[in-house]
């Protein structure tokens, strides 16, 4: 010990129990089964038929012969309904051992009336045993139907309704989205709670672009836009001296300057169309005075009928002879 003794010895066994190897087992409520229950519901059949699927436990100290009664109820344990059956196991639960016992329930022909039930293990179905147990407050199980509908295009609950709550088959597919224009279809997966996923796999609309295309997927193809992102064309005048210039559409869809081009100039006197409306020389004031626009120059006027070396006098002016 921590003070340096030798520790006591411990008193023998027998003296106190008087049961040294013997491997008694004890008397009285120790000495018993204790049945516990689990409890599903196999409702495929429906709405004929309902199977009762329970495994019944033994966790007490003494096994059950096989033929152990289990009943069935609708409701719960604490609010129990209507007796529905009774069915028996097929085979010994030693102790700590388990038994599966299915029981097929034929549906009335009005169809289910609760959703819940439960079953209870040793009940002959009056809510009295065949064991002595040592805890008999853990028998029951149950279960809600109700919570056992599916979205698979069965009445799984055999409430005589299929697929209540579910807007689609689980595991089902629906083209989703749309074609018109540059759109694709996508697919649309029904989940397991029979609502429609989001579509996935298509192509969906874009902004607007001026490329002779429906890019939005609204049926209408370059709304708002005067011409293709990049097409060209003549722009200006080719009348008189004028060239025609091109301009390019831009990427919102209008067209830009006229570049490249000649365009018109004031008009000088010189027997070409310099402003480009199509007449030459038709502007005022072309010359200074006393000068006056003929034959393509500003020309002085005659003197007394005579001109300049070089020049004779016609219409009143002076031009090369």
């Amino acid at each position: 010990t921590e003070d340096g003794e030798i520790p006591a010895g411990e008193e023998p066994n027998w003296l106190t129990y008087n049961s040294f190897r013997q491997n008694e087992q004890g008397e009285g409520v120790f000495d018993a089964p204790d049945l516990t229950i689990k409890l599903w519901l196999d409702t495929k059949h429906c709405p004929g038929e309902i199977d009762f699927i329970c495994k019944v436990m033994n966790i007490g100290a003494l096994g059950v012969a096989p033929g152990l009664p289990v009943s069935f109820y609708y409701g719960t344990d604490a609010s129990p309904g209507d007796y529905l059956g009774t069915a028996k196991t097929t085979e010994a639960i030693l102790p700590g051992g388990a038994s599966l016992l299915r029981w097929t329930w034929k549906v009335p022909a009005g169809g289910v009336k609760d959703s819940k039930f439960f079953a209870r293990a040793d009940d002959k179905g009056d809510g009295t045993g065949t064991q002595n147990e040592c805890n008999e407050d853990n028998n029951t199980d149950g279960t809600d139907i109700a919570t056992a509908e599916k979205c698979n295009g069965e009445d799984d609950n055999c409430n005589g309704v299929i697929d209540e709550g579910c807007d689609c088959i689980t595991g089902a597919t629906e083209p989703c989205g749309t074609d018109v224009g540059l759109c694709e279809f996508g697919t649309s997966t029904c989940d397991e709670k029979g609502k429609w996923g989001p579509c996935q796999g298509g192509v969906g609309p874009v902004e607007e672009k001026c490329n002779g295309e429906d890019d939005n997927c609204n049926g209408v193809t370059d709304e708002g836009c005067n011409c293709i992102d990049g097409a060209t064309k003549p722009c200006g005048t080719d009348v008189g001296l004028c060239e025609f210039g091109t301009t390019t559409c831009d990427e919102n869809g209008k067209w830009g300057p006229c570049e490249g081009g000649i365009g018109p100039v004031d008009e000088i006197c010189n027997c070409k169309d310099d402003d480009c409306n199509g007449k030459d020389d038709d502007a005022d004031n072309l010359c200074e005075p006393p000068t006056s626009c003929v034959e393509c120059a500003c020309r002085e006027p005659c003197v007394f009928g005579e001109c300049p070396s070089g020049f004779v006098c016609k219409d009143n002016y002076c031009v090369p002879k």
